[in-house]
């Protein structure tokens, strides 16, 4: 039999690993990752979710969006989860904006149901967040005779 050099046995490992049913593929790390595709049939989402108060036991004034989508027509209302009179409903809905501006002291849950069901359809939450400034990091009062 020939001696083969060093580099014609590792080609040869390599060809008759290719070839090989065994052997496991990577895949590649830097390949962007499909998104889950989203298929929820109703979605309430409230633009902006979050404001931000200094001291706990603020009001919060502000000038939201609530957006209501759906696949289908739905006769709907939506309630804040604290309160059983709704805030707005109407008939044969599929999609629908509402410009608001609330004034609340904590979280509010929106939620839309459908009327002749009364089954929740959709949720979401505008949150309430206090403000915490970051912490400055202390000087050392290192002279330039340091370096």
């Amino acid at each position: 039999m020939k001696k083969l050099g060093l580099t014609s046995y590792s080609i040869l490992l390599c060809v008759l690993l290719e070839s090989s049913p065994i052997v496991a593929k990577q895949s590649n790390p830097w390949q962007p990752k499909k998104k889950p595709e989203n298929k929820q049939e109703t979605q309430l989402t409230i633009t902006p979710s979050i404001c931000v108060i200094k001291e706990k036991g603020e009001h919060c004034q502000q000038k939201v969006t609530i957006l209501f989508t759906s696949t289908k027509h739905h006769d709907i209302c939506i309630y804040d989860v604290s309160n059983t009179e709704p805030l707005w409903c109407d008939k044969e809905i599929k999609q629908v904006s509402l410009d608001v501006t609330i004034n609340v002291k904590s979280s509010l849950e929106l939620v839309a149901k459908d009327r002749a069901t009364d089954t929740v359809l959709a949720s979401d939450t505008f949150s309430l967040s206090i403000f915490q400034p970051v912490k400055k990091r202390a000087r050392r009062h290192y002279g330039i005779g340091i370096l």
